[in-house]
Formats: C-alpha cells, sequence, structure tokens
C-alpha cells in the first residue's frame, strides 16, 4: 500500500516506475510506538546510517507527550535519493495516530492521504 501511495503522488509529478536504474531512488521507513516504546520497519529503506538517530527522534517525539493516556502513533518517513550520486534529495515525514482495526480502503486512503502531504512541495525539475 506504502509503494502504490509512493507510486501514484510522484507519477502525478512526472516520475514514473520502473523496475531497476532510475535516476531516483525512494526509500521509506515506518516507525510505529506508544507512550513508552517505539518499533521500525526498515525494509525499504536499506542500512543507512541515520536510521538509529530517526528511531531516536520518534522515541523523543512519542514519549515526551503530557497526555497520560495511552496511544500509539506512526510515522513514515520517505528520502529521494539520486541514484548515481547516492544524495539524499529530500527527506519527508508525517506522522499519524494508528487506528484500530482499519479496513484496507481506510488504511489505503489514510496511506495516501499521509504519502501527498509529504509532498505537497516537492518540485521536480525536467
Amino acid at each position: 500500500m506504502i509503494q502504490d501511495a509512493i507510486t501514484r503522488t510522484l507519477s502525478m509529478r512526472g516520475v514514473n516506475k520502473v523496475p531497476q536504474g532510475g535516476d531516483i531512488t525512494v526509500a521509506y521507513l515506518v516507525i510505529t510506538g506508544n507512550n513508552a516504546s517505539v518499533s521500525t520497519v526498515n525494509d525499504y529503506f536499506g542500512y543507512r546510517d541515520d536510521t538509529t538517530d530517526l528511531n531516536d527522534k520518534a522515541f523523543k517525539a512519542y514519549t515526551k507527550s503530557n497526555n497520560p493516556n495511552y496511544f500509539e502513533a506512526g510515522t513514515l518517513v520517505i528520502d529521494l535519493i539520486d541514484t548515481r550520486t547516492s544524495k539524499l534529495l529530500k527527506r519527508g515525514y508525517a506522522s499519524r495516530p494508528l487506528l484500530r482495526n482499519p479496513s484496507s480502503d481506510t488504511r489505503a486512503a489514510r496511506l495516501q492521504e499521509v504519502v501527498d502531504e509529504i509532498f505537497q512541495d516537492l518540485r521536480i525539475s525536467q
């Protein structure tokens, strides 16, 4: 669902998905957490030096809340990387409270909303 949402949003900006050899590599990281801990899914983020730093930032953000009530939140981090130089072109992220047992349509719509927010200011020069 995340890949589909990213593909839709980028294609509306003239960036088409190719199986390999593209000009831009898209990497994404999912961080979920609550008042006490965080978990990271980095299967599509790669082995990057700053993954631990991003996890730590999320942990600090999730645990600094003054709200004593239990909550669960998720953060999606998306990087656009120049494939030739490995230079980070853009990093964006958005966070939302996690929903309990959403339907797949609700989850897909919510992911699309998050990806659109992350790329709302993205300008692609041709």
